[in-house]
């Protein structure tokens, strides 16, 4: 065996509370990347599995969503099991700093310096890792029980639930960044030691800011918190480099708390939303055109006779549209919509306009902060307004639009709209038409019986219609679909949350040893400090003031990164949702991260410092 590494063996068998605290880490960060890997392949497969018992539902986008979620929650593993990971080289080289500085004065290299620390990673990971891979099997397995907790599949199907899968290509990927992290961790803090001359190493100054001048805060946090928290203050700012993984880890665990908050919040709250607007349909019956072509036989007339028929299955609620797409080079897409004769004389009504006239939904939806539907008027627009429009042509090849311009003239303007029709309410621009050739038509009833209401549907449909060459009827239950995407919903959030809970947890075991070994490394200065004078109650008010201090610095960069994190999560959300979710940031949650993180602070550091207080001064001083 090398030198280097026979240096790198005995000091971890030297150190046993060190090398635990970082073989836990590593153990605690490859484990969950294992677990996010193997979670994300159970997802997907849980999800499609779901997914088969519905028909007429695609299963890719189960695989996406669960695969890209695992993925987004490896980097943020990746990068936090390389802040703490790193942290915790960092600091048993820093521990060795003397020993460094000594071999360098005896000839070492800055090869052979930094080949001892990256022996140390390399031991550490060879036990680690295998212990990481089982771990992770076991925090996959228990994420999974929780995840089966938290969602309720039952609803749709007794038999799918979310499974153990173990896929290797995911293995493979997550040992490869569990060594990639372990050895770059490892690598930064031995490419610095290995830079440290030799007399800054022995003195041990590297690791202690160089700041001579006078704190121009000095006199006033002395007024306010006295003598105590002077040397509190100093002690900050002479040892930034000890508490900046500390700061680090507070910080990504604030920024995933509020996001996850934020996400849960907003996911939720749009799907309900969503559900309120379209007035919770449980069947959807439909008529789309021949493939190549971009209209159905349908009329207006004909439309309206079938609507009719359909309203007259006993307690069923029917929303009917039907229309076509445009492109508008002002406005983007714009859907012009035929509706029934029924339906269009209320519009004509609440617009003031006569029959034959063309009018503009000038309504769109936000849910506030109660979960209620508020409307609002997103246009300026006046009547006699003219739009100059593109139609959405269906080819073989796929959809173009048209060429040639419609130009539709606007008569009247609806303002606010009764509950029966808020489904016209999206956030495309919509203009209603009294009639014209018709792409598609959707019919949503909101019925308790959807099985007898398909049934039903579909023979008036047929009385009065006959499907041309090539037109598709599509029949779909859609309470299963919804109850779909409320598992969706509910299994991502459960995943999200669980995951950010270990990861929370593997960033306050460095804050603890981190915190634990500062208390530790000061045990002289704490003996000095007695010495002359200084009595228990004071140190402790020294170290109450310290994790204060160190608290507020890390709420400083944590809670604003986090609430711009919180209020991105509400953005990506609702970008393509129709719903005008307003944003509601985490005030409560914030209030109770940063109490949070000041009791935990506040509590390691006196815990730590016990031992200290236990000691010998003399001893202490000596060293």
């Amino acid at each position: 065996m090398k030198l280097s590494a026979k240096l790198a063996f005995q000091h971890l068998k030297n150190n046993p509370k060190r090398t635990a605290w970082t073989l836990f880490s590593i153990v605690l960060a490859s484990g969950m990347l294992v677990a996010i890997g193997g979670s994300g392949v159970s997802g997907a497969a849980g999800l499609e599995a779901l997914i088969d018992t519905i028909d007429g539902i695609d299963s890719g986008t189960a695989e996406i969503v669960s695969l890209s979620l695992a993925t987004a929650l490896g980097v943020v593993v990746a990068f936090v099991s390389a802040v703490v990971i790193s942290n915790t080289f960092r600091v048993s080289a820093m521990e060795r700093a003397k020993q460094f500085g000594i071999l360098k004065s005896v000839g070492a290299t800055k090869k052979q310096i930094r080949a001892t620390v990256m022996y140390e990673g390399l031991f550490l990971l060879m036990i680690g890792l295998p212990l990481g891979i089982i771990a992770g099997f076991g925090m996959h397995l228990l994420a999974l029980v929780a995840i089966n907790q938290m969602v309720d599949i039952s609803a749709i199907s007794d038999t799918v639930w979310f499974r153990f899968e173990i896929e290797p290509v995911i293995l493979l990927i997550a040992i490869i960044l569990s060594t990639l992290a372990v050895l770059f961790s490892a690598w930064l803090p031995a490419r610095k030691v290995a830079k440290t001359p030799a007399i800054d190493a022995i003195k041990g100054t590297n690791d202690i800011s160089q700041h001579r001048e006078k704190s121009k805060n000095a006199r006033f946090i002395g007024k306010i918190f006295g003598f105590e928290g002077v040397l509190a203050a100093k002690q900050l700012k002479r040892s930034r480099r000890h508490f900046r993984a500390t700061v680090i880890s507070i910080s990504t665990s604030l920024v995933l708390i509020l996001a996850s908050v934020s996400l849960s919040t907003h996911m939720s709250r749009s799907f309900e939303g969503r559900i309120l607007q379209i007035g919770a349909p449980t069947a959807v019956l439909g008529l789309s055109p021949p493939p190549g072509t971009s209209t159905i036989g349908l009329d207006a007339e004909t439309f309206t006779q079938i609507t009719r028929a359909m309203r007259e299955f006993p307690d069923t609620f029917i929303a009917a549209n039907s229309g076509r797409f445009y492109n508008s080079t002002e406005h983007g897409v714009t859907m012009a919509v035929v509706p029934t004769i029924d339906d269009y004389m209320e519009l004509l009504n609440l617009a003031g306009a006569t029959y034959g006239s063309n009018l503009l939904i000038n309504v769109h939806i936000e849910v506030d902060a109660s979960g209620n539907l508020v409307q609002y008027n997103p246009f300026a627009f006046e009547s006699g307004e003219v739009f100059r429009l593109y139609r959405h042509e269906s080819t073989v090849d796929g959809f173009v639009w048209a060429d040639e311009a419609d130009y539709i003239t606007i008569h009247g303007i609806v303002n606010e709209l009764p509950s029966h029709l808020v489904q016209l309410s999206e956030s495309i621009l919509i203009l209603i038409v009294p009639d014209g050739d018709i792409q598609a038509v959707q019919w949503g009833a909101n019925t308790l019986d959807p099985d007898g209401f398909k049934e039903f549907a579909k023979a008036i449909l047929h009385s009065y219609y006959t499907l041309g060459v090539g037109e598709e009827l599509i029949v779909a239950d859609l309470a299963e679909a919804i109850q779909l995407l409320r598992i969706m919903i509910d299994s991502a959030l459960a995943y999200v949350r669980i995951f950010s809970i270990m990861l929370i947890f593997l960033g306050l075991t460095n804050v603890i040893s981190t915190i634990a070994t500062n208390v530790k490394l000061r045990g002289r200065e704490f003996a000095v400090l007695a010495s002359i004078g200084m009595e228990r109650r004071g140190l402790r008010r020294m170290l109450a003031f310290e994790s204060l201090l160190s608290s507020a610095r890390a709420l400083t960069f944590g809670l604003p990164i986090g609430f711009g994190m919180a209020y991105l999560m509400y953005i990506i959300g609702m970008a393509s949702n129709p719903i005008g979710i307003v944003f509601t940031p985490p005030w409560i949650a914030m209030a109770v991260c940063a109490a949070g993180v000041v009791v935990i602070t506040f509590v390691i550091m006196q815990i730590s410092a016990m031992a200290v207080k236990r000691s010998n001064l003399i001893e202490t001083i000596r060293g």
